[in-house]
């Protein structure tokens, strides 16, 4: 893509790293044999879903600048969301279904209710859960979009900033208010404070331009263009480093103390305040830091950040298989076998998504935006 800005890209192959080195956790416990040689923190890669949550607020505001206060452009944007979301997510949705119904104690085997398979393939929330079990991230995504749709068709060019603060303002309060939970599954969702992650990242979007222009203006009295160009530069990679370097520390600080109080991982407002903020940083910087960064980034790593979907959807499925196998003909006590399997299941897992990316997400979305892109036919017409 033209238009791609690799550094988010390779931030999001970092998250989907992360989150398949969190879920290697349970594989270990599972199918590995052994002493256990995963560190406790790993189970912190679970913080990939927030780091996701806000480069999706990023990238949507991003791609809709200048498109506000039309309703064509709010479903136009819906459309464009939901061909991007269900599709493949129905395909690994239909795999699961079909394991489930032939063994289901395989899947969601420590799960005590059946989950519900209509809001497995809508995704609206169910106090039972989904399906598949990553999936729950896919409900507040298309949250997101539909009120993001709704902004774009109702508010005008340049009230975005405000619409975020009353949006973020009444999910504080709701969350205050009606403090929902696990039965209230619709008031867990609208009022949870993952939401504002998705706000964190709109804002970077909005802040970010804002901050290069006044620093461009500041630089450029005195000094020809090109002077205050270089300088420009310079100076926005530093404050890039500076934020990212602080993203990172803001994480380690959180995990660091988490694990003193006994490692379990955040939810809600903890979550969000430490990762969530955490992540936030490491966009912002990784914005600022594009000019310096998009010429030497390995090409591997901006691959796994166009396939982090499909890794997303598909890491649990492929952890699982790998798992099978290796208990049924390779598991042994011998430590360097318990390191060769976890090593093996990440492995798989990555080149499995990179796969599903090529063969299955991109074919399907290309046929998918072709048949929309296609004139509609009125019925009668010659």
């Amino acid at each position: 893509m033209a238009n791609q800005l690799l550094a988010v890209q390779a931030l999001r192959a970092l998250a989907a790293t992360a989150v398949v080195l969190a879920h290697l956790m349970p594989f270990e416990a599972k199918y590995a044999t052994g002493e256990v040689l995963f560190p406790r923190g790993f189970e912190y890669g679970q913080a990939g879903v927030d780091l996701f949550f806000v480069i999706s607020g990023y990238i949507m505001a991003v791609t809709t600048f200048g498109r506000f206060g039309s309703a064509a452009s709010g479903w136009g944007f819906l459309q464009r969301r939901a061909l991007r979301i269900y599709p493949v997510y129905w395909v690994y949705l239909t795999l699961v279904c079909a394991v489930w119904l032939v063994a289901p104690r395989i899947m969601n085997a420590g799960a005590s209710v059946p989950p519900d398979i209509l809001a497995s393939y809508t995704l609206l929330p169910h106090q039972n859960g989904h399906l598949l079990l990553v999936s729950w991230t896919l409900s507040f995504e298309m949250f997101f979009y539909l009120v993001f749709a709704a902004l774009l068709a109702t508010l005008r060019n340049g009230r975005l900033g405000l619409a975020l603060a009353a949006w973020a303002g009444i999910t504080i309060a709701g969350q205050l208010l009606f403090q929902p939970g696990r039965p209230q599954p619709y008031l867990n969702l609208i009022f949870n404070p993952l939401v504002l992650e998705f706000i964190a990242g709109a804002a970077v979007a909005l802040l970010l331009p804002r901050l290069g222009l006044a620093q461009a203006t500041r630089l450029g009295l005195g000094l020809g263009l090109a002077q205050a160009t270089r300088l420009g530069l310079t100076q926005t990679a530093r404050l890039g480093a500076t934020l990212f370097l602080a993203g990172l520390l803001v994480a380690a600080i959180g995990i660091h103390v988490m694990l003193g109080q006994g490692g379990a991982f955040p939810e809600n407002w903890p979550r969000v305040l430490v990762f969530g903020s955490a992540a936030t940083l490491l966009l912002a910087g990784c914005v600022l830091l594009e000019p310096v960064l998009a010429g030497h980034l390995p090409a591997w790593l901006i691959a796994l950040g166009d396939a982090s979907y499909s890794i997303y959807l598909s890491h649990l499925l492929t952890i699982g298989v790998v798992g099978q196998f290796w208990r049924a003909g390779l598991a042994a006590d011998h430590p360097l076998n318990h390191l060769l399997a976890l090593a093996t299941a990440l492995l798989v897992s990555l080149l499995a998504g990179l796969l599903s990316y090529r063969l299955l997400e991109q074919p399907l979305m290309a046929l998918l935006q072709g048949r929309r892109r296609r004139p509609v036919l009125v019925a009668g017409a010659g």
